[in-house]
C-alpha cells in the first residue's frame, strides 16, 4: 500500500498509532507500506517514535517540496 504523505506536515502519537495500525492490518495481508513524500518533521517523529523500520520510504533525491522551517 502507498502512503503519500505529501500535505503531511506534522504527526503527534494519535497519527503514530494509525500508521502502526495500518502497518498491522497490511502485515496480515501479506502487504506492505510505502511512505512517499514523508516531510522532515513527519520522518523526525517516526524515528523519535522507534516505528520508522517499520515501513518502506521512497526518498527522492530533491526532497519534499515543503519548505523547511
Amino acid at each position: 500500500m502507498e502512503l503519500d504523505l505529501a500535505e503531511v506536515t506534522f504527526c503527534g502519537s494519535s497519527g503514530v498509532r494509525l500508521l502502526t495500525q495500518l502497518h498491522a492490518d497490511c502485515k496480515r495481508k501479506g502487504k506492505t507500506v510505502v511512505i512517499t513524500h514523508c516531510h522532515p518533521r513527519v520522518l523526525r517523529v517516526l524515528e523519535l517514535s522507534g516505528v520508522v523500520g517499520l515501513f518502506s520510504l521512497v526518498v527522492t533525491p530533491e526532497g519534499p517540496d515543503i519548505p523547511s522551517d
